[in-house]
Parts: structure tokens; C-alpha cells; sequence
């Protein structure tokens, strides 16, 4: 798994100082190529982002047409009616690295991109890291 430092360096350019790094891995019960395509492309979102102290959750989102590939954007409309706007940098196949960041304001932050890294686990399985960089 990447270092905090690895991160940085994969990232776009974001001030370095006061950031945090926030880890999450999941394991997916589907193959690596299925996860690749479909998350985050065709998820639930209000199952994945929801409510967390002061931290609303989403309600509903909507997508760009080509959402998943660079360049592409999603927006979420959050449970206190605020927005979130979403924008993919980096969609790699060679190396299943997927760069978003989100454009401010945010609520509680100066900034967030994620990192995500997805990873054949085997038996039919996908290990995903996703690594966020906060501000």
C-alpha cells in the first residue's frame, strides 16, 4: 500500500503542509475488471457517503455523460441542500489508479482528493485502497 509520501507524489500539486491522509480498504466479492468499470460509476451513493457528525451525507447526484473517465465530474446534493462537485483527474487502466478531487467549497474543508487503487485480491475478489488527502 502506498506511504503518505507516495500519495503526494502521485497527486496533483496541493499544498503540502497541515494534510491529512485518510485510508480506507475494502475487499469487493466481484473480479478486478468488473470493480474497475462499475465503482465508482454505479454505486448507491446516499450507502456510501452518509451522515457523519457534522459531515452531511448525500441525498442524490448527478453525473456527467462519460462519468468515470477523466476529466468527467459528478455532483452530489447533500442532506443539508449543499453541493459537492466532483472531478475525475486520473483514470489509469494500466495501473487501476483513479484520482477525483473535489472543487470547493466543501463543507469542513479546504480541500479533498482521493486516490483510489484497485487490486486483484483472487478468488474472484477486488481489494480497493482508497486514499484521501484532506485539508
Amino acid at each position: 500500500m502506498p506511504t503518505p509520501g507516495d500519495i503526494q507524489r502521485m497527486s496533483v500539486d496541493l499544498p503540502k503542509e497541515d494534510t491529512y491522509v485518510v485510508t480506507s480498504v475494502i475487499t469487493i466479492d466481484a473480479p478486478l475488471d468488473f470493480v474497475w468499470e462499475n465503482l465508482p460509476k454505479n454505486i448507491d451513493f446516499s450507502q456510501v457517503i452518509q451522515p457523519y457528525r457534522w459531515f452531511p451525507g448525500a441525498q442524490s447526484w448527478e453525473t456527467s455523460e462519460n462519468f468515470n473517465e477523466t476529466g468527467s465530474s459528478i455532483t452530489y446534493t447533500m442532506t443539508d441542500n449543499s453541493r459537492i462537485e466532483e472531478i475525475v483527474i486520473k483514470r489509469d487502466a494500466s495501473s487501476h489508479h483513479y484520482v477525483y478531487a473535489c472543487l470547493p467549497p466543501i463543507t469542513g474543508f479546504d480541500f479533498w482528493q482521493g486516490n483510489l487503487f484497485y487490486e486483484d485480491a483472487g478468488n474472484g475478489k477486488t481489494t480497493v485502497a482508497v486514499l484521501a488527502e484532506t485539508k
